[in-house]
């Protein structure tokens, strides 16, 4: 089955339009992301880290492929990376069954994700100033933290706060059973 996702990144003062895609497959279980050169794989070893860390439901033993394409070059795009790892997150938690979210065509979002599972959005509060709001497509679904749809003012698009698609799926905020 594949999925599709959208996202926006901020090169110079042009918003680019990115597309984040992938597929699974019945083959050797791993995950390969496409279209970020090395910066892939670094982005694979933190989300591979963070699905370990915080998953309760168990993911599907597949093969996963993501492909990030837009219309900036590679070499532009793997400088511009951080912006797009939680949309790939988003898509590979989806593809994954982890996150019970299944068609993202509609769908969209931007920002980082560090290791110890904190997402931030800097470019959203730029995205959704007077010179580029009118570039964003009004149609789609914005996922983000509930923090960064609590900072904007209007929003143009509808949104999904990202805390409400985990919370049943990720085993974040429980109290520890070891002693100490």
């Amino acid at each position: 089955m594949a999925f599709k996702l959208k996202s926006y990144l901020l090169v110079g003062t042009r918003l680019v339009s990115v597309d984040v895609y992938g597929y699974a497959t019945r083959s050797i279980p791993g995950i390969d992301i496409v279209g970020l050169g090395s910066r892939g794989k670094l982005i694979r070893e933190k989300i591979n880290f963070i699905t370990n860390q915080y998953k309760i439901k168990r993911r599907e033993a597949k093969r996963y492929v993501i492909s990030v394409e837009c219309e900036v070059g590679e070499d532009k795009l793997k400088n511009l990376y951080s912006d797009l790892e939680f949309p790939i997150l988003i898509l590979y938690w989806s593809m994954a069954s982890i996150i019970s979210l299944k068609n993202l065509d509609k769908c969209w979002s931007t920002g980082s994700v560090n290791v110890d599972f904190e997402i931030k959005c800097p470019l959203l509060p730029k995205l959704y100033s007077k010179d580029y709001i009118a570039n964003l497509d009004h149609q789609r679904i914005l996922i983000s933290p509930h923090c960064a749809i609590n900072k904007m003012m209007v929003a143009p698009v509808a949104h999904i706060a990202w805390e409400d698609l985990i919370r049943d799926y990720l085993n974040i905020g429980l109290p520890s059973n070891e002693d100490g």
